[in-house]
Formats: C-alpha cells, structure tokens, sequence
C-alpha cells in the first residue's frame, strides 16, 4: 500500500463506525416508535370495546347491572368518567381522588368530552361515549384492572366503582 493510502484509511473506518451508529440509532427509534404505536392501538381498541360493551348494554331493561373490568395498557394508571352537568366531587374507587389527578381533572374538565385518562400518556387523552355518566362522584375515577359496574337507569347508564 502506498502512504497516502495508508493515511486516508482511518478516515475511512471513522466515517463507517459514524454510519453504523447512525442506522442503528434509526432503527432502534423505529422500533420504539412501532411499540408506541402498537401501545396506542391497543388502548384505542379498548376504549372501542367500552363503548361497544355499553351501546349494547344500553338495550338492556331498566335496572339491569352488569360487572366489567377495566383493562388498558399499563401506562394507564386511572379511567375517570365525567359529567360536566353536575357538581364536581372527584372519587377514586370511593375515596377522594389525590390532588394531583385533582387537579389534572379540573383542568381538563372543560372539554366536551366525558371519559378522560390518567396519566395522559397517548396523544388522546379523553373521550366521549354517549348516554354514559358517573353514579357516586363526579368525576368517578376507577384504578387500571379493577371492576366496574354498569346500571342501566331510566333514561342514562350509570357507571360506578363497587367493592
């Protein structure tokens, strides 16, 4: 090999390794970037089947109750349900909520919409399924996995909390 050969070839494999960092860099951000995506699809198919779950529950006769569990993704720590028409009284499993979903609450109260997630970890946050309001307090926010129930009233359904 000649000497300028020999001089340019650590410039060579500096410029290689820079390249190699860099696709790898891009495709471990792909990757998670497709798991965040994945997560979000999940959580919306959920959302989904609440909705499904309670339209069809909506055709049941007055009185009717039914047990669910609230399943979302783990980032999801609390599922609050919110009727913007009545007194604010925030419940988590029938116990006050804490300040800082409290407060998240509040502040998010003045949307439209009547169910609302906490931590707000997806770029949407809150959603609406219609005919569908709080029974004990309002906001009534139930823990990740744990049970809810469905009431269907005379001209609502309610959702609650229940031990």
């Amino acid at each position: 090999m000649k000497k300028a050969q020999i001089s340019g070839l650590p410039l060579v494999l500096i410029f290689a390794l820079i390249a190699g960092a860099l696709i790898l860099f891009w495709g471990i951000s792909t990757i998670i970037n497709l798991n965040e995506q994945a997560e979000y699809t999940q959580f919306a198919d959920q959302i989904l089947d609440l909705q499904t779950d309670i339209e069809i529950f909506s055709r049941y006769g007055e009185g009717a109750t039914k047990k669910i569990t609230i399943t979302l993704p783990s980032k999801v720590s609390y599922l609050c349900f919110y009727d913007k028409t009545t007194q604010y009284n925030c419940l988590l499993n029938n116990q006050p909520c804490p300040e800082e979903l409290s407060n998240y609450l509040q502040d998010a109260g003045v949307e439209s919409k009547n169910i609302y997630i906490y931590p707000p970890e997806f770029k949407i946050s809150y959603f609406q399924i219609d005919n569908l309001y709080p029974k004990n307090g309002n906001p009534e926010c139930i823990t990740n996995k744990e049970e809810a129930t469905l009431q269907n009233t005379e001209d609502k359904i309610t959702i609650s909390y229940e031990i």
